[in-house]
């Protein structure tokens, strides 16, 4: 092949990779390393999927009040336990942000307050990411606290919606938590 020729296919390539590759999801913790970090080990824990019904998402949609939606009816979370003994609940929330989708685990303590949220999978550009300091602030809030960007919550430099997407899947899980009871 000729040099003229290679030149302007080897850039597109070049080009290709990189656009890809911003796209591209990064995982950065596994499910269970997650809830190991977040319990320091010696721990176990159960996947639970949970199909909610039509009464539970019309509570759900009068109780979020215009705050938060539904991504599914299907809800996947975890129960987890420390010698047989239920200490935690957490709950996956994968959503939209910016140019893609980022997964959270969100970790409940046994009185439905947050106790950690790690983020799992993160898919837009690069700097955009919830950082995990960024992330403590939540910790310690139920759903009775109210949840405002600038006011309970501040907003992260330079990624303001995916902060507010972040505080509207932390509404989203602890409404559904409530929902269920803690079950």
């Amino acid at each position: 092949m000729k040099k003229e020729k290679i030149l302007p296919i080897a850039l597109l390539l070049l080009i290709l990779t990189a656009v890809s590759g911003s796209l591209e999801g990064r995982v950065l913790l596994s499910i269970p390393e997650a809830i190991q970090k977040a319990f320091h080990g010696q721990v176990t824990f159960t996947r639970q999927r949970l199909f909610l019904s039509s009464s539970r998402v019309a509570a759900f949609e009068d109780k979020a009040a215009g705050t938060t939606s539904l991504k599914s009816r299907i809800i996947t979370r975890f129960k987890i336990h420390r010698k047989k003994r239920l200490i935690a609940m957490a709950y996956l929330d994968t959503h939209h942000v910016r140019s893609g989708k980022e997964t959270l685990l969100i970790v409940l303590n046994i009185e439905g307050a947050i106790n950690n949220i790690f983020l799992l999978n993160f898919q837009g550009d690069r700097g955009y990411e919830p950082k995990a300091q960024w992330l403590k602030n939540f910790t310690g809030l139920t759903e009775n606290k109210r949840l405002r960007l600038k006011h309970e919550i501040d907003a992260m430099s330079g990624a303001s919606i995916t902060s507010v997407e972040v505080i509207k899947a932390v509404r989203r899980v602890l409404l559904l938590h409530s929902l269920s009871n803690g079950e």
